[in-house]
């Protein structure tokens, strides 16, 4: 489905994304030349390659580092980003109009990500529905269902000599599937999602430049135009529907009204953190079992009594998502530190999950560790992911029915990383089923 030209940024807009680039790249390189520590985390291979070895050399330079880049400050433990994302703010006050260097361009604004009480609480009270325990549960079978479906067909392509990659095989039309089925998408109208998800989490990046917002921007542009046909078809026929969808599309008119763009919004945040979270945990987290093949055999000897503590364990080695961001407007006490109103804070779940003062030896992956679960893989505070119960329940029976079926699973190939920091995980996992 192709865009159309009213979609198009104009003139005006890519002049100012062009002008925002400009002072970022002018910014990065300030920070490069004086020796500003954080620039780290903005350019070069280094986050891509390691990014807990950045996050240990800034840790020990203090919990919360000053940038050289105008209003910004990054957390580097579990206390001072636990505290951000509790006090801080997601967005800026009412009539508020953020700073050239904060602004940016979504097709996922405006929604939860970016709206505090009370619009944020408006919101994620209609969208919660569809993610409380109970209706989490009603999931499992389907997710049963789906999981071993994926894995008979990867094991018949695997039996016909073909190549078993487990991120296509498994790790993204899993989630894929589940959240358009919660959502009410027809399977046979998916085809172009993992293409958008992928395009959509780069929004998410603290640094885009022209061609990465032109992606985006195409991408937003056509999911906008595919969720805005699925509202018109349920209008028409005159039935919203008792899905996700239909909850969204009846609130235009009840006690949690959206507006349109909130509506559109919301509904492409859902398809895009329904499933890219999924998707970067069980490929990071099967690529973590396979380099500690101890680890592996506890999970794949006893599944029901080990995956839930070894996905904890997962989120906490390696956070599907490493960073994000809060907003001080007023000179704040964050922790024990002071930092100025107007500052950006650069929260690093990342680093916060690897604090030795948290977590016994942080970089070793242990999934019978006790307080695996103190991790902040999810965010916290009020912007607590609305999904963790779906994720950890897809990944629970993804890698229970994987690591059961094949023991012996092992990697035939190196597995190609994605080449985003906020969002870390694998394009390509090659393995063999079989040993």
């Amino acid at each position: 489905m192709k865009s159309n030209s009213t979609s198009r940024p104009s003139l005006a807009d890519r002049m100012r994304q062009q002008g925002m680039h400009l002072a970022y790249t002018a910014a990065r390189t300030a920070m490069r030349v004086t020796g500003d520590p954080t620039s780290r985390l903005l350019e070069g291979q280094d986050l891509l390659r390691d990014p807990y070895a950045v996050y240990d050399d800034l840790r020990a330079r203090g919990p919360l580092l000053t940038s050289r880049f105008p209003g910004l400050a990054v957390s580097t433990t579990h206390a001072v980003a636990d505290a951000a994302l509790h006090d801080l703010h997601v967005g800026p006050p009412p009539g508020t109009e953020l700073p050239p260097h904060l602004r940016w361009d979504s097709p996922l604004s405006p929604s939860l990500l970016d709206t505090d009480p009370p619009g944020h609480t408006r919101i994620r009270r209609l969208v919660a529905q569809a993610f409380t325990p109970r209706a989490t549960m009603r999931m499992e079978e389907q997710a049963q269902a789906i999981t071993a479906e994926l894995l008979d067909a990867a094991e018949a392509k695997a039996h016909a000599g073909g190549q078993v990659d487990l991120i296509a095989d498994l790790a993204a039309p899993l989630p894929i599937r589940m959240i358009c089925s919660m959502l009410g998408i027809p399977e046979d109208r998916t085809d172009r999602f993992t293409e958008w998800g992928s395009a959509l989490a780069l929004s998410l990046e603290p640094v885009r430049p022209p061609e990465m917002q032109r992606r985006i921007q195409a991408a937003g542009a056509e999911v906008r135009t595919f969720i805005t046909g699925l509202f018109e078809e349920r209008r028409r026929a005159g039935d919203p529907g008792e899905d996700v969808l239909g909850r969204l599309l009846a609130a235009r008119d009840g006690e949690d009204r959206l507006t349109d763009e909130e509506l559109v919004a919301t509904t492409i945040l859902l398809l895009g953190a329904g499933f890219e979270t999924t998707v970067n945990l069980i490929g990071s987290g099967t690529l973590a079992l396979l380099r500690n093949p101890d680890q592996l055999r506890i999970v794949a000897e006893d599944p029901a009594n080990t995956v839930g503590n070894a996905v904890e364990e997962l989120l906490r080695y390696d956070s599907p998502v490493q960073m994000t961001g809060r907003l001080a407007w007023a000179d704040t006490d964050l922790a024990g530190s002071t930092i100025a109103g107007g500052t950006s804070v650069m929260v690093l779940l990342g680093a916060a999950n690897r604090d030795p003062d948290v977590f016994e030896r942080p970089n070793v992956l242990d999934v019978t560790r006790p307080n695996a679960k103190a991790h902040l893989a999810f965010s916290s505070g009020v912007h607590h992911c609305l999904g963790a119960p779906l994720a950890r329940l897809e990944a629970q029976t993804a890698f229970a029915h994987l690591l059961s079926r094949f023991p012996d699973l092992r990697q035939t190939a190196p597995a190609r990383r994605r080449t985003t920091r906020v969002l870390r995980g694998l394009e390509t996992l090659p393995v063999s089923l079989t040993g």
